[in-house]
């Protein structure tokens, strides 16, 4: 899917962002213990205006998807919310 929008995006210059981000596992129907493998969610970004970025796990979270996403709106970041 992604290539296609690569593809159509090259063809007419289009802007666009994906985000991809999910909630943590569970187990059974608790929500979970506080171990990595339940804890660790997939965070992935893409856009046709941004560098290719290598994998990081150094701590990107759900709190880093809405600046992102304002930053590439060109939304002003509001100090009083960090």
């Amino acid at each position: 899917i992604l290539a296609r929008i690569v593809e159509s995006a090259a063809a007419t210059d289009e802007d666009w962002l994906i985000v991809l981000v999910t909630d943590h596992a569970g187990q059974d129907k608790d929500h979970g213990p506080q171990e990595p493998i339940y804890q660790t969610i997939p965070l992935s970004l893409a856009s046709p205006a941004h560098a290719r970025a290598s994998l990081d796990d150094a701590g990107a979270s759900h709190l880093d998807v809405a600046p992102t996403v304002y930053e590439y709106l060109g939304v002003l970041i509001d100090p009083v919310w960090e």
